[in-house]
């Protein structure tokens, strides 16, 4: 190679280096004007929905502004007036959370959730109320209060009545107690497997436990609740071995204090029979 190519060669490379190096300043400009970009973009989006809370965040909510989910019957003006919220407030002075408690504190329902929403500024209540399944009563002081039960025999205020469905059956607990729903939630999960309809389930003062059933009479169960499985057990055999003859015996009581050994008696104006029968 002469020193005439020698020197064309390195010419050229120093060409292709500098047309290299003009392109990287290129790109890095070009990558700078990306950033920067993203940079206003990122802040107008941030900016716009700053404000956007800012302005939705602090409009008051009215009750037009509130949405009710899963209940036809719990109306929007019980929940405000159960509830105790004052309206109008402002959607973000409004804690979600604590609306949620005290809805289910003071209202008839299993699930409450509440959103908030910005766009447009509005609240979503979605509730999930309960379902009476019997009729009850309770003392409260020298009197009687009338309510409602679920299947948990949770107690429900008479005056929620007609924001609920209407129990499927006319069965009626008289003394219902919190101490009591335990007894009472399970002879409601067992009332399909009786075989004896339940018209009323009775606590005496003392917390003596008696049913009565359409078919079987009265049904003394006693006040050990540590026995009422058995006891409902028992009754659910006894109502499918005893025979038709001992059915609706104007007056027939049945002791189920010992399940293992269920006493049946019989009275009428001129006699009085007793029937044991013993059951595995």
């Amino acid at each position: 190679m002469t020193e005439s190519d020698r020197e064309e060669t390195s010419s050229r490379s120093n060409e292709q280096k500098a047309k290299g190096g003009k392109k990287q300043v290129l790109t890095e400009k070009i990558e700078k004007l990306i950033n920067i970009w993203r940079c206003l973009f990122y802040s107008t989006v941030s900016g716009s929905m700053l404000w956007l809370i800012m302005l939705n965040g602090w409009h008051p909510i009215n009750q037009e502004d509130i949405e009710i989910k899963g209940s036809k019957n719990i109306k929007i003006k019980t929940i405000i007036n159960e509830s105790g919220i004052s309206l109008p407030q402002t959607l973000l002075s409004l804690d979600p959370r604590k609306f949620e408690k005290e809805i289910m504190r003071t209202l008839p329902v299993d699930v409450a959730h509440v959103r908030r929403y910005l766009m447009p500024p509005s609240l979503e209540i979605y509730l999930q109320e309960k379902k009476p399944i019997a009729y009850a009563t309770k003392r409260k002081g020298k009197l009687k209060e009338k309510g409602l039960l679920d299947k948990n025999a949770d107690w429900i205020e008479n005056k929620f009545s007609k924001n609920l469905q209407t129990p499927p059956s006319s069965i009626y607990v008289e003394g219902w107690m919190p101490s009591r729903k335990k007894r009472i939630s399970t002879i409601f999960s067992y009332m399909d497997q009786l075989g004896a309809p339940i018209k009323t389930i009775m606590f005496s003062s003392n917390g003596e436990l008696d049913l009565e059933t359409q078919n079987l009479g009265i049904i003394q169960l006693g006040p050990n609740s540590g026995k009422l499985i058995s006891q409902l057990k028992a009754i659910a055999q006894l109502s499918r071995n005893l025979p038709t003859k001992f059915l609706n015996k104007p007056g027939m009581r049945i002791d189920m204090s010992d399940p293992a050994k269920p006493e049946l008696q019989f009275s009428s104006p001129n006699s009085s029979t007793k029937y044991e029968s013993n059951q595995p």
